[in-house]
């Protein structure tokens, strides 16, 4: 083989290592972000709702223990919200009105609506 040859085959052995070094690496870091799902539970660890959804990152379960959770709430992130149960968990939305929506609610406000974890 002449030196020419030789040239290429060590190039292209060059690249093809670089290549599978950058698919393990790239591997590697897709199952590590994987794994860091963590569970915000409620009320235990966080009081709201809210607040476990503010704390959680992405991929992540809030795991809503058997209540009534009166809050409105708003998920913009890719997350899980899990409840102990359709007939134990419900987050109830309330309203001053028609127009204005409140987190606090009570039986001197009506209830909008409800929703069953």
């Amino acid at each position: 083989m002449n030196m020419m040859g030789r040239k290429y085959t060590m190039k292209r052995n060059y690249l093809m290592h670089l290549i599978q070094l950058v698919v393990i690496f790239t591997s590697i870091w897709i199952s590590l972000q994987a794994t860091h799902a963590a569970t915000l539970d409620v009320p235990s660890t966080y009081t709201t709702i809210t607040a476990a959804i503010t704390a959680a990152g992405n991929g992540d379960t809030i795991a809503v223990a058997a209540g009534t959770y009166a809050e409105n709430i708003t998920i913009n992130k890719s997350l899980v919200l899990q409840g102990a149960g359709a007939t134990t968990t419900t987050i109830k939305w309330c309203s001053y009105n028609s127009r204005h929506w409140s987190n606090h609610c009570d039986n001197n406000r009506p209830q909008r609506d409800s929703y069953r974890l």
